[in-house]
């Protein structure tokens, strides 16, 4: 089934030299192989998706607008245990020392994050989702 007629392969080029995220460039480059003429089944095999996902993206991108179509629709899940402005306060707080806060390590781990979060603004993570959050705050050295 064809998709994308009515969208140019240099329509998709400039949207690529744009992209401002590495998802979204990846299924642009997926999608100019599609429109080159690589077959569905051989992208997935190539970039480890199941073809239903390459599928998905195709439609989604016939259906709508770039750069909208390169994006995933919202999914439901549960709410932010920090809201926006706590989360960039811990952002902060991860970037400098530990010690700073009064504790005796040399560096943030998951287990010190998860009781810095308990007794900064009285909720509570697991160790693994304090984890995620340490991840999240690192600083992007590439």
């Amino acid at each position: 089934m064809p998709h994308l007629e009515s969208i140019s392969i240099g329509t998709l080029r400039s949207e690529l030299r744009r992209a401002d995220s590495a998802k979204a460039a990846q299924r642009l480059m997926i999608t100019i192989a599609y429109k080159d003429g690589v077959s569905q089944t051989e992208l997935a095999r190539r970039y480890g998706y199941a073809r239903k996902t390459i599928y998905n993206w195709l439609t989604r991108l016939e259906r709508s607008p770039l750069p909208e179509g390169l994006e995933d629709d919202p999914r439901p899940g549960r709410p932010p245990r920090l809201d926006e402005t706590d989360r960039r306060r811990l952002a902060d707080h991860l970037r400098g020392e530990s010690s700073a806060f009064g504790y005796d390590a040399s560096e943030w781990t998951p287990e010190l994050v998860r009781r810095h979060v308990a007794e900064t603004f009285d909720v509570r993570y697991t160790v693994r989702s304090a984890g995620r959050l340490l991840k999240r705050s690192a600083p992007n050295d590439h």
